[in-house]
């Protein structure tokens, strides 16, 4: 039987219920109670064990199998009600036992509910809880008694998901999984063979684990992520282990295992990353010959198409490691390359077609590894002088290849993007450009949140209007300094000024999903969507 903690790893498909019992309840009030013998019901509580001792949020974990499908499932201490589950979690383990319930009702029967103990008295307490299937029964499983201890500190609690036990690892490899602590998580180490060697990076999105653990502050930000460099380390057997902290100092060992360490000079290309321009992006060039050279004439526009990314490589005792070149390509071809088209333009004020631009957030998550943070390369393509000689409007494929000092190569992405030419000043037929940073995508939000990003508008911005599910919100303030707009996109005043931002009192809306849309009006009343991004509202989650 596989580990019965396995109930938190692939988190994916958890539903909320809110439950219908009053929360003054008494078990001899419910009518249509079954107890737990009987044979309608299958079930079993993993935690907390009969007369175990808990502190600080503890969790009530389970699963339960029926028939008919679960309509909730409540907790309820000293025979009053606390909360109602989390239920529908995936339990591989339950019905790999139980295969007759696979294509049940039940067929996810794990559930998790949590409470606080600090607000309860130290001592004997006990628990039951409620099931309520689909057609109003109602069953009480799971009475049993434990001890409550708000002296002790339970620690940090959390799982790593990479790697496995005896997984075989090599080059950059990802160490992550999720923690969560009632005090809050303040770090979260890695360890190989009992030393540190790095520190991840914390609060990722998991919204599998909010689902879970919605009675966790930050549960919907518990990720954590630190890209291990595995040619720092021998070939052969380690032990790696994962050490979490929350604000008190108090720590736990979230993980432990044995892994097989790999490295081979076949398997160490180097890799990264683009940021810009996203794949399918329109890419616009000045195509009249009048209109020469990057700042052209008056009157004439020239959109910046920037190519901006990141490439690191790792290495062992037969090849060090280390970028030595990176590679803009065009439908297969050679545009530049970082050894011999390097050069500092005084137009644009800035090195182009370079490699070793410092990054200081690629050395976040990649710690160790050599180049950094010098490991981010920057392009510039003229689009309209491509055009002009030789290359048509519409749909082409952008690459960047990137080489280590052994010459080992390869591609770091590949992504079509579509070319279009402006003449003279025609920038009124040019869509904004711009970006959405704040909410990320499907990002979990409560109270007041700032939405902030960019945009451009070669007829200049005269309103950035907000819409949340298609009602108009107000106009976004414009004008924020964006020095990395200016930077890597536009090298002008209006680049530098080029950041919005819009308070959103998310309370003013209900606890599920919503889309905002930035609307851009320029000077001359034309009206353009910036674009659109869909978030989720989670006020008012009660901390039991």
């Amino acid at each position: 039987m596989k580990n019965l903690l396995c109930l938190f790893f692939f988190l994916s498909n958890a539903l909320i219920f809110s439950g219908d019992l009053p929360k003054t309840a008494k078990l001899e009030e419910l009518s249509n109670l079954k107890m737990a013998n009987s044979s309608e019901i299958l079930w079993y509580i993993d935690t907390p064990l009969p007369n175990e001792t808990v502190s600080g949020i503890a969790i009530v974990q389970g699963w339960v199998l029926l028939e008919n499908s679960i309509a909730g499932i409540h907790l309820y201490i000293d025979d009053e009600y606390v909360t109602s589950a989390n239920i529908d979690l995936p339990r591989d383990d339950v019905i790999e036992h139980y295969p007759q319930y696979a294509n049940s009702p039940t067929a996810n029967p794990g559930f998790t509910a949590g409470f606080n103990s600090r607000n309860y008295n130290n001592g004997k307490h006990f628990l039951h809880i409620i099931v309520v299937d689909s057609q109003g029964e109602s069953y009480s499983i799971g009475r049993r008694y434990f001890y409550i201890d708000n002296t002790l500190n339970p620690g940090p609690k959390g799982y790593l998901e990479s790697p496995m036990p005896e997984d075989t690892i090599w080059g950059p490899y990802p160490v992550y999984g999720w923690v969560l602590d009632e005090d809050g998580v303040e770090r979260v180490e890695v360890l190989i063979d009992g030393l540190v060697i790095g520190r991840a990076n914390l609060n990722g999105p998991r919204p599998d684990i909010y689902y879970a653990f919605s009675f966790y502050p930050n549960a919907a930000r518990s990720g954590f992520i630190m890209y291990l460099d595995t040619t720092r380390i021998d070939n052969g057997l380690h032990n790696i282990s994962v050490l979490a902290y929350d604000s008190l100092a108090q720590s736990t060992v979230i993980a432990e295992r044995k892994i097989i360490v790999s490295n081979q000079p076949v398997n160490l290309p180097p890799f990264g990353f683009i940021n810009w321009p996203l794949r399918d992006i329109e890419m616009v060039g000045q195509c009249d010959e009048e209109c020469a050279g990057p700042s052209g004439d008056v009157g004439c526009y020239h959109p910046l198409n920037f190519v901006v990314g990141w490439a690191l490589d790792t290495g062992n005792d037969k090849d060090p490691g280390g970028v030595a070149w990176v590679e803009l390509t065009l439908d297969g071809a050679i545009l530049y390359n970082t050894r011999t088209d390097c050069y500092y333009d005084y137009d644009l004020d800035s090195w182009v077609n370079c490699y070793g631009l410092t990054r200081f957030d690629v050395q976040n998550y990649y710690p160790g590894f050599t180049n950094v943070p010098q490991a981010g390369f920057k392009f510039w393509m003229d689009v309209g002088y491509l055009i002009l000689n030789g290359y048509s409007e519409g749909v082409h494929y952008l690459g960047v290849r990137a080489g280590d000092v052994e010459d080992t190569h390869a591609v770091i992405d590949e992504f079509p993007v579509v070319f279009r030419c402006i003449y003279g000043t025609g920038a009124p037929s040019l869509r904004p450009a711009g970006y959405i940073d704040v909410p990320g995508p499907y990002e979990y939000l409560k109270e007041t949140v700032r939405f902030i990003g960019w945009a451009l508008d070669y007829n200049k911005i005269a309103t950035i209007r907000v819409w949340i599910d298609g009602v108009y919100w107000g106009d976004a303030v414009y004008g924020d300094p964006r020095p990395d707009v200016y930077e890597n996109f536009e090298k002008s005043t209006a680049g530098y000024y080029s950041g919005w931002h819009f308070d959103v009192d998310t309370t003013l809306l209900s606890n599920s999903e919503h889309e905002v849309v930035i609307e851009i009006v320029d000077i001359a009343g034309d009206s353009k969507i910036l674009g659109e991004r869909r978030f989720v509202v989670f006020n008012n989650i009660t901390i039991p």
